[in-house]
């Protein structure tokens, strides 16, 4: 069973969002205030009245009318400029699920209708009224509509959802540990060596308060003389202290209970367990999470590691989440993030959009892009844009129309720094490095704060070295007459090709074996006059044996900003 859209109209400040594409991961954005949190509820709400029934409308002790189970409150949920002109209005709300083929099955089973359709349920809250009613593609439309506690039965049975608000203190998540281990526990009610313990903690306990109870009548009857006894009992109290005591103690380098932690721990602990204790109590059921602001309390490092994960659960199970953090934007495709504003909701239609709305500024040149081309220096910018327009037209086209930026690092050492910030951009990175210690480091270094990933990376490598760079892959001859020219000594290929090095330290060997001096600033200006010569060059400069990482490259980004 998978959710496919959902609706809602006059629900607090939301007045109406109509078939929202719900997605494998569901992303609302907006200003605050304008009902990110009320979406959120709605959509809870909706799955609570489906999954676990209704059973009356009671009024709260302030008076108010409250659909049991339901948690809606007509006075505080139906808009209030709303309320006095229109007594009898009503919060309405449509979700669409698909069914498997055995859930279809099922299905008729329990209302003998032949879904051949998506099922579409109507859920209305008015002052004092449920409506209920199913929308499918059939004559048999009338057979449902009476069939509330049926399907409510049939949704439940076949989806398992959880809910992590904003707010996820150390009590919210030891309340999580408690119902597992209650579970976990109960096994034991059935083992006589366990209830013959029980009994005997009992004996213990049973002459105490006797006695207690004695006392608290005595104590009683004074102000209620028409009190005949008082017992206290613990048989059944005993069980759940046992089963509902505990403490959750997190060794991260030093082991301290869980309420002694800090907020961020604290906060994706309970997000953890409580997705764990979705798919413990499963069973084989469809799940969903629903998680508000999971960014609260947490430093960028691990909304990283936050947004990956999320990503993967959303592989699995479908996922529903209010965010404030442009970390946590799905980039790859816009039409996930549903911008709330201005008492109405609707998918984005352009990363410039989202920016806009969480308030994200940039570049001129990054208006229109949400894809990004990390490589180290200038120099690898000017060979890159050769080969594209020599291998690739689609890429160049990208880069025009500025939906693909090149960007340099100034230094393999400055990728994980390069990457959070386009991250907090909402862009993409793509990243090309030389396959050497620092491009090797600075890659490791960036994964390990789950900034990027091996598919998000392409390293300019030979099989004959070691270590290489992105000037190893381009023919010799294409630039030896510029180093002649400019440094007054001419280089012999065979030779050169012979050393087995990275091409910097090459040159830097050769250099001095011509009595030509050598540091950093010299070989970035060299680097810059072979980029120059190869994008003037009138022939193929990328040496076809070493061809395949450019490739590879060209692959991969045309793969993910086409989606093929």
């Amino acid at each position: 069973m998978k959710i496919i859209s959902f609706s809602i109209s006059n629900y607090r400040s939301i007045y109406e969002a109509n078939q929202l594409t719900v997605s494998d991961k569901t992303i609302l954005i907006g200003p605050n205030n304008e009902g990110k949190s009320n979406m959120l509820h709605g959509f809870i709400l909706t799955l609570n009245a489906l999954c676990y029934g209704l059973t009356r409308v009671r009024r709260t002790y302030l008076g108010r009318r409250k659909f049991s189970d339901a948690e809606y409150i007509w006075e505080r949920d139906y808009p209030l400029q709303f309320q006095e002109g229109n007594p009898n209005g009503a919060s309405e709300f449509k979700i669409e699920f698909e069914l498997s083929e055995d859930e279809k099955k099922e299905f008729q089973n329990i209302t003998n209708v032949n879904l051949n359709s998506n099922l579409i349920i109507h859920l209305k809250f008015s002052l004092e009224k449920f409506g209920f009613s199913a929308i499918i593609k059939s004559r048999a439309k009338q057979k449902l509509e009476g069939m509330y506690e049926q399907i409510s039965e049939f949704i439940g049975k076949n989806l398992s959802f959880q809910y992590i608000p904003a707010v996820r203190t150390s009590v919210y998540t030891e309340s999580i540990v408690e119902r597992m281990v209650a579970d976990e526990l109960s096994v034991l009610d059935d083992n006589p060596e366990y209830n013959t313990l029980l009994n005997k903690i009992k004996k213990f306990q049973d002459p105490i308060l006797k006695d207690l109870s004695k006392k608290l009548k005595e104590s009683i009857s004074e102000f209620v003389p028409d009190v005949i006894d008082i017992k206290i009992d613990t048989e059944d109290t005993l069980r759940r202290a046992i089963r509902y005591s505990s403490n959750v103690i997190i060794n991260d380098g030093i082991a301290t209970n869980l309420d002694q932690k800090g907020d961020g721990i604290k906060s994706l602990v309970a997000i953890s367990l409580a997705k764990h204790m979705t798919s413990y109590r499963s069973k084989g059921k469809s799940l969903i999470m629903a998680l508000e602001e999971p960014e609260s309390h947490l430093h960028p490092g691990a909304i990283h590691r936050l947004s990956n994960v999320l990503t993967e659960i959303s592989s699995r199970q479908q996922v529903f989440v209010t965010t404030h953090s442009p970390l946590l934007i799905d980039r790859m495709d816009i039409n996930k993030n549903i911008i709330v504003n201005k008492n109405n909701a609707r998918p984005a239609k352009s990363i410039e959009e989202i920016r806009n709305i969480i308030g994200v500024n940039v570049s001129d040149n990054l208006i229109n892009s949400s894809w990004v081309l990390l490589v180290e220096g200038e120099s690898d910018k000017i060979i890159l844009m050769k080969w594209f327009s020599e291998y690739s037209k689609k890429i160049i086209e990208l880069i025009l129309k500025a939906y693909l930026v090149i960007d340099t690092l100034n230094g393999g050492t400055n990728l994980s720094y390069k990457i959070s910030q386009y991250r907090n951009m909402l862009c993409n990175s793509f990243i090309f490095l030389d396959n050497d210690e620092c491009g090797l480091k600075s890659f490791e270094k960036a994964r390990s704060k789950a900034l990027c990933d091996y598919n998000d990376v392409v390293f300019a490598s030979t099989l004959n070295k070691k270590y290489s760079e992105i000037e190893d892959l381009i023919k010799p001859e294409i630039y030896f007459d510029v180093i002649q020219n400019k440094f007054g000594f001419s280089i012999n290929v065979s030779k050169f090709n012979k050393i087995k090095k990275a091409w910097s330290e090459k040159m830097s060997q050769i250099f001095r074996k011509n009595g030509k001096p050598w540091n950093d600033s010299i070989e970035k200006e060299l680097k810059i006059l072979v980029a120059n010569a190869v994008k003037d060059a009138d022939e193929p400069s990328l040496i076809e044996a070493y061809k395949q990482p450019i490739d590879n490259l060209i692959k991969l980004i045309i793969q993910k900003l086409y989606n093929k």
